[in-house]
């Protein structure tokens, strides 16, 4: 939904050759990028509370419900 909105919108950077993601760690985009492609994280990611912290934000900003709630599940298991 939030990709699509940006790139169905008539707005400049949906007609530049890249879109700015100025607000996400690389490895968290990384993370966050194999979940929309596999549905799956590195366990490594799991196991990492700031990880876990990072890739809940960027799931929440960008619309990933599945890898929200893993994130919260993952991060209540810690407490």
């Amino acid at each position: 939904p939030y990709f699509e909105g940006l790139f169905a919108s008539s707005m400049r950077d949906a007609d530049a050759e890249g879109l700015p993601i100025a607000d996400t760690e690389p490895d968290v985009l990384e993370q966050l990028l194999l979940w929309i492609y596999t549905g799956e994280v590195a366990e490594a990611a799991l196991q990492a509370k700031d990880m876990l912290e990072h890739l809940l934000m960027a799931a929440n900003r960008y619309e990933c419900d599945g890898l929200k709630l893993l994130c919260e599940a993952k991060l209540c298991e810690g407490l």
